[in-house]
């Protein structure tokens, strides 16, 4: 016998015997029940030592997917939820009030704690917190938006977007196209609010004692047509300036609550994002004007009138780590079709098609 036949014998006897121990190995799993979620695991794998999740290691590495988990009889709802939301955050068109500039090039990211909630927003720039507290939403937009960017009446255009104000801030370098348009944009009367450092020096090196210059020159002509602002004066200059927020707290105290406003045919639909672990009660009071108002329970799809107090106001409480949504109506929404998207109907919303399921 050749070489080459014992080698290829022997390699057909290993494989016959691998073979051989698999079968053997699901046959004694089916037989004596390993096979038989939930009592039993099916899994190779030891249980977690912190948690009573399988795992390859000390610590769980995927999703408890057993029959018995108490989630499973959870996800209709949820799913019903999500298409409640889904169905609404698509309605009109989105009609956030200030457009920021993105200015960095890259959206750093990090290695999540494996286990446990996660925060919301646990690493939200000061900025973005000084927006949400003052009520207003925002677009982050890039440069190249910027750069494109159109004015007409005061409202500055991106896209299909349309803000009453732009903000920059921390921008340490800058293309000299990019300052000629945000000077273009001021002249034509967007209101601009520059927080914190202004650009030194053009970006990149090909010809840059000439952008440089360029980028100074840009500056010297901005600097009477911008405000500048700080974290804690932004909701005070935007009022100042008539650009009030949709939502703001009665009280005059942080606004607690994030929000999104989306305009339809017949009015706003504002979300309202209860991000804190504990419950939130507050008194609203609305800048948008309305002939009826409701506040919309995507986990239920109930709703109840919003009638406003002497001052104008709205009571409500929001649950924690919960969302609502309230509907302020302008017009008759009789006669809506469903296939527009501009339109919001509330018998739709309350149980949306199944393509809005997720």
């Amino acid at each position: 016998m050749s070489q080459y036949s014992t080698r290829k014998t022997k390699i057909l006897r290993y494989s016959s015997g691998c073979l051989a121990v698999l079968v053997l190995t699901v046959s004694a799993l089916y037989i004596h029940g390993y096979a038989k979620p939930p009592t039993t695991w099916w899994y190779p794998f030891i249980n977690s030592l912190f948690s009573d999740y399988y795992t390859t290691g000390p610590f769980a590495m995927t999703s408890n997917t057993r029959e018995d988990n108490p989630i499973w009889k959870e996800l209709a709802g949820f799913n019903q939820t999500l298409s409640r939301l889904s169905y609404a955050m698509s309605r009109g068109e989105p009609a956030a009030k200030v457009a920021w500039l993105f200015a960095e090039a890259e959206w750093m990211d990090s290695p999540g704690a494996i286990g446990g909630s996660p925060k919301p927003n646990a690493k939200e720039t000061a900025m973005s917190k000084a927006l949400v507290a003052a009520g207003y939403g925002y677009d982050r937009i890039s440069r190249t938006d910027l750069i494109n960017a159109k004015a007409a009446k005061g409202k500055l255009h991106v896209g299909a977007g349309r803000y009453s104000a732009l903000l920059i801030n921390d921008l340490l370098v800058a293309e000299p196209a990019l300052l000629a348009s945000v000077l273009k944009l001021a002249t034509q009367g967007v209101p601009v609010l520059w927080q914190g450092h202004m650009p030194a020096r053009a970006s990149g090196w090909s010809d840059h004692k000439a952008r440089d210059e360029q980028v100074i020159s840009h500056l010297t002509s901005l600097a009477s047509k911008i405000v500048k602002i700080e974290f804690n004066t932004i909701g005070d200059v935007l009022s100042a300036m008539n650009i009030q927020p949709v939502l703001s707290q009665l009280d005059d105290s942080p606004m607690r609550l994030r929000s999104q406003r989306r305009a339809v045919s017949s009015g706003e639909l504002i979300l309202l994002f209860n991000e804190h672990p504990e419950s939130q009660s507050t008194v609203l009071l609305p800048s948008t004007p309305y002939q009826h108002a409701e506040l919309l329970n995507p986990e239920s799809g109930d709703s109840h009138v919003l009638k406003p107090d002497a001052n104008g106001g709205f009571a409500l409480e929001i649950p924690a780590r919960r969302t609502r949504i309230i509907y302020f109506q302008n017009q008759d929404n009789q006669g809506c079709d469903t296939n527009n998207n501009n339109c919001f109907d509330k018998k739709v919303w309350q149980q949306p098609e199944r393509s809005m399921h997720p």
